[in-house]
């Protein structure tokens, strides 16, 4: 007996595409626990944005929004991880449209807030470290922009931001892009055909190409083509027995040892 086994590709280079899948969704779920420790903990820079959102901005209820919808890895990176090990897309695709629902929704509108925060915080820039204490109320206070402003390094801080903010971003969007790629083909790749042949022993791998769609048959057709292997291969089967016990099982010089005599 052999398993066709099915070449999906690579991830990250170096990982078959499913083990790869398989260990961002991991990845996300430790991601998850830490952003639920982070919502119990009022240390803003223990987050991966929202850190710079003012008090007295608009959105100081938002600060928490990003490690608040990141914690729901806890449970969609788990539904992920079960859809890999069972190849259940509609499970993968759970985790799949969670991750851009974060990345290109959450992410992107809590490092705008941050931003925001820190054009509006920051443009007292040059005032003297001695006042620092005087432009907010205590209770509207923001710790890690009174260090940026009281030495100046708002500017830089903003630089430094934004490009950890895009190197990140690309990161988690080369990931969405591999999971997406991953649950497309396990829902349009065939399955993994076995073949019984007793002599048929070595495994082969069969490479799916990029274009996907090539594979998305019509259901009835996929039934319809089995059935005749299989009605081909049961007549053969037939057709074989018949002559095995008609001429016999080992070549003679008539018809074989299990022939009939005349």
């Amino acid at each position: 007996m052999a398993v066709v086994e099915r070449k999906l590709g690579k991830c990250c280079i170096c990982f078959p595409l499913q083990n790869g899948v398989a260990i961002l969704t991991f990845i996300f779920f430790f991601l998850g626990l830490w952003s639920f420790l982070v919502l119990f903990l009022e240390d803003a820079r223990l987050q991966f944005n929202g850190a710079f959102i003012v008090s007295t901005d608009f959105a100081s209820s938002l600060q928490k929004l990003e490690p608040f919808v990141a914690a729901g890895y806890l449970l969609t990176a788990l539904v992920g991880f079960i859809g890999v090990v069972d190849e259940k897309v509609w499970q993968v695709n759970v985790f799949l449209y969670y991750m851009g629902f974060h990345v290109f929704v959450i992410y992107v509108l809590v490092f705008a807030l941050d931003m925001y925060g820190l054009a509006y915080y920051c443009k007292n820039a040059n005032t003297s470290a001695s006042d620092t204490s005087a432009l907010l109320p205590v209770s509207e206070r923001n710790m890690s922009l009174q260090a940026l402003q009281s030495k100046n390094l708002c500017a830089d801080a903003r630089t430094a931001y934004t490009i950890g903010f895009l190197l990140q971003m690309l990161l988690r969007v080369y990931f969405f892009l591999v999971i997406r790629k991953y649950a497309k083909k396990i829902s349009t790749s065939i399955p993994y055909p076995i073949a019984f042949e007793q002599t048929y022993t070595e495994s082969v791998e069969v490479d799916i190409p990029s274009n996907v769609g090539d594979f998305a048959r019509n259901r009835k057709e996929q039934l319809f083509e089995q059935n005749i292997i299989a009605d081909m291969h049961r007549k053969d089967d037939d057709y074989i027995q018949k002559m095995l016990k008609e001429y016999g099982t080992q070549k003679s010089d008539k018809y074989g040892t299990n022939a009939n005599q005349e």
